[in-house]
């Protein structure tokens, strides 16, 4: 009998799941002791805090920094060791305390190295925490307390703007911002969208996160990196963002066009848009439709809308309001191009004025009755026999088209068609008139 019972009791033991770790402060993981050195250096411990910086940023894509009430850290994982975490999600983390670059505290969470270690997501789907107020100054000279940290610098402008990435890029690059008083850096990570977007043309308030360089060849020294483009908001007229929709449209052929307006660091009062040369549109206030929280209260300026001009009133647009506008009816000119919508913005009491990036919407023409159209080409696969290389063509005629007689061939480095690689459409080749609007019949050879 006593046997039997410390069985039982063994096995009950092996089945109770292990007491979690008590949760400490991320100011203790901080903490140094009198040489420098973390004071938990090698320890197993377990913190809960925010996502500042999300899985898929940083070199590793898999780094993260959390942050609670009492300071951030860097979360440093291998690829296997965590679920993908966004920006505001709570976590709990057990890891073991490193350091690395001689003295910067991580948090290490590997299952082979430092067992037991693990993120567990305990809510998703919440906002940013609320932002640290620095200085450039308390970023370039205490970067290291703040590390880990989503801080907003107010006011800065850009000392070097030809360095803005206004074209993607594909490492990561850095600049600096800088109020009246000093500068300090902002890190641009590759894996973002502010590659390729307009740079600030005026003071702005700079969200992110503060981390040390990021760059391959990283330098001592700590800088703001934002997340996304929508961090960096402009102040003042002239800020914002606009997009038109549809990307493409049809010579002549009349179109609902859609201007999508995002605010920035202030809030926008006004707003306008030009349209292109040889944009045909009535003019009349009626056939402009407003949209979305951030035109609620907003109208069309009567006697400042003409077949080439749109105003709009009483708007509400910054970063968590957006509004639209849709101009009915707008005729394409009947030629193939482009044109630019171009947009202007205003704060209250200030000018409308240009906005960095205007969009733009391609004009394309319908081909005529019997013509084939080359629409899309894939010619570079895993290797010269590879199946998935295509040519995709395109009938977008009202009539059947034959293929008899059609070669693909080589084009030799004198530019010449006719190599001896020939693929002879079959003679009963064809590609049908469309069936419905809106289909295109095609064939990929």
């Amino acid at each position: 009998m006593r046997r039997s019972l410390c069985f039982l009791i063994g096995a009950f033991a092996l089945l109770t799941p292990p007491a979690l770790a008590a949760v400490i402060p991320i100011s203790d993981v901080n903490a140094d002791d009198v040489e420098g050195f973390p004071v938990l250096w090698t320890e197993i411990v377990t913190v809960k805090g925010a996502v500042t910086v999300p899985t898929g940023l940083l070199s590793s894509k898999n780094d993260i920094y959390i942050q609670d009430g009492t300071g951030g850290v860097n979360v440093v994982q291998e690829l296997t060791a965590s679920p993908f975490v966004a920006v505001g999600d709570s976590v709990l983390v057990t890891g073991r305390v490193s350091v690395a670059n001689g003295k910067r505290t991580f948090i290490y969470v590997s299952p082979s190295g430092a067992p037991g270690s693990r993120i567990r997501i305990t809510s998703a789907g919440n906002a940013a925490p609320a932002p640290v107020e620095l200085t450039p100054r308390e970023v370039m000279t205490g970067g290291e307390a703040y590390e880990g940290t989503y801080a907003v610098v107010r006011g800065v402008t850009l000392p070097f703007p030809s360095q803005w990435p206004a074209a993607v890029q594909t490492v990561d690059k850095a600049t600096t911002v800088a109020d009246a008083d000093t500068s300090c850096w902002i890190w641009f990570d590759v894996d973002t969208d502010i590659d390729g977007s307009p740079r600030p043309a005026s003071a702005f308030d700079l969200y992110g996160v503060v981390v040390p360089d990021i760059r391959a060849a990283g330098q001592p020294g700590y800088g703001i990196m934002p997340p996304a483009r929508s961090y960096v908001r402009t102040l003042g007229s002239g800020s914002g963002f606009c997009d038109a929709s549809p990307a493409r449209v049809y010579a002549g052929h009349p179109v609902d066009v859609s201007l999508a307006f995002a605010g920035e660091g202030e809030t926008l009062t006004r707003v306008s848009v030009d349209l292109p040369a040889g944009w045909t549109f009535s003019g009349v206030a009626g056939d402009v439709m407003l949209g979305g929280a951030g035109f609620e209260s907003a109208s069309v300026v009567g006697d400042s809308t003409s077949a080439n001009l749109v105003t709009i009133s009483g708007a509400s647009l910054f970063h968590e309001a957006h509004g639209t506008v849709t101009l009915l009816g707008v005729v394409p000119p009947a030629v193939a191009g482009s044109g630019t919508f171009a947009a202007k913005t205003a704060t209250a009491g200030g000018t409308l004025t240009a906005i960095q990036r205007s969009p733009s919407i391609a004009v394309g023409v319908m081909a005529d009755a019997g013509t084939l159209l080359i629409n899309e080409i894939y010619a570079y696969g895993a290797d010269s026999q590879d199946r998935s290389e295509f040519i995709e063509i395109v009938n977008p005629g009202d009539a059947s088209v034959s293929l008899s007689g059609w070669v693909l061939t080589d084009m030799d480095d004198s530019g010449t068609c006719g190599g001896a690689n020939l693929w002879e459409f079959p003679a009963s080749a064809t590609i049908a008139a469309p069936r419905s609007h809106g289909e295109r019949p095609t064939t990929r050879p």
